[in-house]
């Protein structure tokens, strides 16, 4: 044997071996995804913009999909996304990770559905920010574990469920777990009731399930206040309840006198008074 084809050799078995450890260490589904990893991990993008990140973020979101031996496509019931920390308000003007999440998971289904695959009754979209990958980047979509809660208690082979999937366990096994049966199929949310909004004297439906506050512009109205941050609060629907959550503003937010710690969330009741800085919102949920 000569000495380039053992040099060769020699290189290929290391190069193999570093993509597994690699593959194992970031927890990867494929060694074919150890390389975007790397680029995501290490490699700078300084020329991205606001519309490529869009599209990377689109594209490894709509290819996480499980392919049975029958041939059938599976959507996967929880999508793990990871994006670099400048990237946030690049793909959600306010920074929202639950909205992100939530407008994702409504995009996933709507390519799934579009492209004929099986979907579940319910997709959700974990969003999770990464330090380590860089502002451009987005690595390949992860199929996530759904919550405990949300998992059946047993299914018709007998085999045991409500426990936690390990992160070794296959795709195909995740998503038939939550592939739904005929007696939840029909199963529906209840509708969002809708959100009256007051400022400055002019009333506001809220027709969708968040709404930003602040001086930026949220589509139906801005705080006019210098005393309002430009992402002050968030109105959201969240458990089945209308809230309101601060975003880390300078001047605080309060509801009906209380002050808001920074993030946190407070649940509006069926009216309450906001104050954002010296901007004063009413908001009343509507029957």
């Amino acid at each position: 044997m000569s000495e380039d084809l053992i040099v060769l050799t020699v290189t290929v078995a290391v190069t193999f071996v570093v993509l597994l450890v690699l593959k194992a260490w970031w927890r990867l589904d494929s060694v074919v995804d150890v390389p975007v990893e790397a680029f995501a991990r290490w490699i700078p993008r300084p020329f991205s913009t606001t519309a490529t990140v869009r599209r990377s973020f689109l594209r490894a979101l709509t290819n996480e999909k499980v392919v049975m031996p029958s041939g059938r496509i599976h959507a996967v019931p929880c999508v793990e996304m990871r994006v670099a920390p400048e990237d946030v308000t690049r793909l959600h003007a306010l920074g929202d990770l639950d909205a992100l999440g939530s407008d994702s998971a409504t995009v996933y289904v709507q390519h799934a559905r579009r492209e004929g695959w099986i979907v579940p009754d319910e997709v959700r979209v974990v969003i999770r920010v990464d330090p380590r990958l860089r502002a451009g980047w987005v690595p390949p979509a992860r199929a996530g574990a759904p919550r405990q809660a949300e998992r059946p208690e047993s299914s018709a082979a007998g085999r045991p469920r409500g426990r936690r999937v390990p992160h070794a366990a296959t795709v195909a096994e995740r998503a038939l777990d939550l592939v739904p049966t005929k007696a939840t199929r029909g199963a529906r949310p209840a509708p969002v009731p809708s959100l009256l909004v007051r400022y400055a004297g002019v009333e506001h439906d809220v027709t969708d399930e968040a709404l930003g506050l602040g001086r930026r512009h949220n589509g139906a109205f801005a705080l006019t206040e210098d005393t309002a941050s430009w992402k002050h609060a968030m109105l959201e629907w969240h458990d089945d309840t209308w809230t309101v959550r601060d975003l880390g503003s300078t001047n605080g937010t309060r509801v009906d006198g209380a002050r808001l710690a920074p993030h946190e969330r407070r649940p509006v009741g069926r009216r309450a008074v906001l104050q954002l800085g010296a901007a004063v919102v009413v908001v009343k949920v509507r029957s």
